[in-house]
């Protein structure tokens, strides 16, 4: 009761917003996340793909393409955005 100046009811709505709030933010990054994981795998990038364009280059295999963007071998420095 001393943490917060609303009084219960108010807290529980507040307390729903947030959560529902944090919850449309993680499906917007998993789908933003999901495309660019899609792109990398095909070789192309998001307006090749709605413009439906032929490659006038040779295709990476999958793997080879997650290792161009990540670089070298899988490790955990491939989630860190400070390495």
């Amino acid at each position: 009761t001393e943490c917060s100046d609303f009084s219960p009811p108010v807290t529980v709505i507040l307390m729903i917003f947030l959560c529902l709030e944090g919850f449309l933010f993680l499906t917007f990054t998993a789908v933003m996340f999901g495309t660019q994981i899609h792109s990398i795998c095909n070789d192309e990038t998001e307006i090749e793909r709605l413009k439906s364009e032929k490659p006038t280059w040779e295709r990476r295999l999958r793997w080879e393409g997650m290792k161009s963007v990540f670089g070298g071998q899988p490790s955990l420095l491939w989630i860190n955005p400070f390495a």
